[in-house]
């Protein structure tokens, strides 16, 4: 154990050692997207920070609905996550986690865990003579490659393939594919936590006196007991409990007195005219007329006659109602109209574009607004980019016509940003602005039997914001006239006359570049937030392109040595590579760091200076498990073009 533990330090100051060191700087930076806050909405973050509430509209997922891989689930519970009522908790959190922000715990899970096993093994391969481990050493590989099995990549397999059996492997790689039937229940191990019944809450007393189940029997996570009805409440003889159908009994109509009248006006006058109201009256004695059908009445009795009745005699004119005819009308007050605002206009969703045509596109250049340095870019993205990237790329040239630079001091310390003025509208032609990095300042370090290279931004801000100056070199300033540039390890590479050097990207990787820009930037139209799968989406479709040209001209486009070795990476360990960006997505980059290289660069040194880094913004870094939550469209995107990358020849 003790030289396990030695080895592992070993590895970890191995790891440590980089042969360049980036300052800002690096091919993996995370772009830079700055938008200000429109009137109506604010579609896109600025920082790389994750949302406030990553629960915001993110359902809580349901394992009774969806049961999760066994694989899953331990890594899960080994993590300290709790399942209770079909629903998965942090180890000290009360809220569920959502169906989204799962999909990234289980990744960042996989990836750790991954990398552990890596590391294991390659120590136990390292430490035999050839790579061929035996005794004790061999059980340790067995067991890593059995619980890791279905996290490695598919060329660690085959190395462990030779330590297990054929029935071994089958089941191995039948377990690894085969994942659970949506009715299938899960285990759960011995340590997770499942309440028993005085924590649950109940209504009933019989719940509550139950005794508790046995500890060792095993409890099923998909389809837990049901709990036994309670009983009913025995009726209380002093006061019996109201009829259920009480609340369904007829209703009687009231009487007309119930009903407060409302009062009536006081210089109202009647509704009805005089003449209306007498007929009413004479109804009666015209009914008792036709009514008797008996013979002639006897002499001493005759027939009473109807009763005259006095016409009511009509009413004079009320005086108000003849008063009010001839009065006139008061002159109406002349009030201002209302303002009626006009209601915010929503949101338009920026679609994809028609699709690329060359002759339309071509004439479109002809006339377009971008410089000679621009418009070849464009050019070879027309020629050699994929679909259906191309045409998200450059039909947003000619729909949205974004300002596109190549300048380092506006990308600042990231490869590309994507930025938008303040209260400008983003769906307003022009309004977009695409930087592209066209190359950092490179400062070399030579030792006695080492070199290093350190990578330093050209940005003035970078400097303002630290309370220092710019370097006064000639590298550090665009004006300055450098010689040829030259092909070394590191790239092409101009020099000045005062000794500084400045990297510079060749036309092929500066394409490359633009259109993972021009895909930020179609993300940022699209309102997704920005996350590790919109990123992944734009670096496959850069890589991508950079396939496409080495295919035409038969050769491997001239990339920066870094740039080169993340390409490798993306063609032969694609797993590799995607862990790496969910990895360095969002980084932290500690203060102490940062000293430590500016120091190393001559450019900060002294007490005032770390006070100077101690005074800036810290940046956030996620608590455990938690990933900002994106857009599944960015990552449905980002499969698909990495399918069709790995399908073409």
């Amino acid at each position: 154990m003790a030289l396990l533990a030695a080895l592992l330090g070993l590895a970890s100051l191995v790891c440590a050692e980089e042969p360049s060191t980036h300052l800002g700087f690096h091919p993996f930076t995370q772009p830079k997207t700055v938008q200000a806050a429109p009137s109506v909405q604010e579609p896109v973050h600025a920082s790389t920070a994750p949302p406030p509430s990553l629960h915001a509209g993110d359902a809580p997922y349901d394992t009774a609905a969806a049961p999760l891989d066994n694989r899953d689930f331990i890594l899960l519970i080994q993590s300290g996550y709790r399942l209770l009522d079909a629903r998965i908790y942090p180890e000290k959190g009360t809220e569920a986690v959502g169906k989204e922000e799962l999909t990234y715990i289980l990744e960042d899970l996989r990836s750790r865990r991954k990398l552990k096993a890596l590391i294991q093994l390659e120590l136990l391969f390292n430490r035999n003579h050839d790579r061929k481990v035996s005794g004790l050493d061999r059980e340790a590989l067995r067991s890593i490659g059995k619980a890791y099995w279905g996290l490695l990549p598919s060329r660690t397999r085959e190395e462990l393939r030779p330590y297990f059996s054929v029935e071994e492997l089958e089941g191995m790689n039948r377990e690894m594919s085969v994942g659970p039937a949506p009715g299938e229940t899960l285990v759960l191990p011995p340590a997770v936590f499942i309440p028993d019944q005085s924590v649950l809450p109940s209504t009933s007393a019989a719940q509550v006196e139950a005794p508790a189940p046995p500890a060792p029997a095993p409890v099923e996570a998909a389809a837990l007991p049901a709990e036994a009805p309670a009983p009913k409440p025995e009726p209380v003889p002093s006061a019996p409990p109201p009829s259920p159908m009480t609340a369904f009994a007829p209703l009687t109509p009231l009487g007309v007195a119930q009903s407060p009248a409302p009062p009536a006006p006081v210089a109202a006058p009647p509704v009805e005219p005089a003449p209306a109201a007498a007929a009413p009256a004479a109804q009666p004695p015209q009914q008792a007329a036709a009514a008797p059908a008996a013979p002639t009445p006897e002499p001493s009795m005759p027939s009473i006659p109807p009763v005259p009745v006095e016409p009511v005699p009509a009413a004079p004119p009320s005086p108000p109602v003849q008063a009010q005819a001839p009065q006139p009308a008061p002159p109406p007050v002349q009030t201002p109209a209302p303002v009626v605002q006009a209601a915010a206009k929503p949101v338009e969703v920026y679609k994809d574009p028609a699709p690329y045509d060359p002759a339309a596109f071509k004439t479109f250049l002809e006339s377009a607004p971008y410089g000679r340095d621009v418009k070849p870019l464009l050019e070879l993205l027309g020629a050699h980019a994929r679909e259906p990237e191309r045409s998200r790329a450059l039909g947003l040239v000619r729909d949205m016509i974004p300002r596109i630079v190549l300048d380092s001091t506006l990308a600042g310390a990231a490869s590309h940003s994507v930025s938008l003025p303040a209260g400008a509208d983003p769906q307003r032609p022009g309004s977009l602005q695409v930087a592209v990095h066209d190359g950092p300042v490179l400062l070399v370090q030579s030792k006695l039997f080492s070199k290093r290279e350190i990578f330093l931004p050209d940005s003035p801000q970078f400097y303002l914001e630290r309370g220092l100056r710019i370097p006064s070199q000639s590298a550090f300033s665009r004006e300055s006239a450098s010689e040829a540039p030259v092909d070394e390890d590191l790239g092409l590479v101009r020099s000045y006359p005062d000794g500084s050097k400045r990297l510079k990207f060749s036309s092929e990787q500066l394409a490359g570049q633009l259109l993972a820009a021009l895909l930020d930037a179609d993300a940022l139209l699209r309102f997704w937030k920005p996350d590790a799968h919109v990123r992944l989406r734009s670096e496959t479709a850069r890589f991508r392109f950079y396939k496409a040209l080495a295919k035409s001209a038969g050769k491997e486009p001239h990339l920066d040595r870094e740039s080169a070795a993340a390409y490798q990476e993306w063609l032969d360990r694609p797993e590799d590579f995607m862990d790496l960006v969910l990895q360095t997505y969002g980084a932290f980059s500690g203060r102490a760091r940062e000293l430590r290289l500016l120091e190393a660069a001559g450019l900060m040194t002294g007490p005032e200076a770390k006070k100077a880094l101690e005074a800036l913004p810290k940046p956030s870094r996620p608590a455990g498990g938690e990933h900002p939550v994106g857009s599944p469209q960015a990552r449905e995107q980002w499969l698909e073009l990495d399918r069709f990358a790995r399908e073409e020849k």
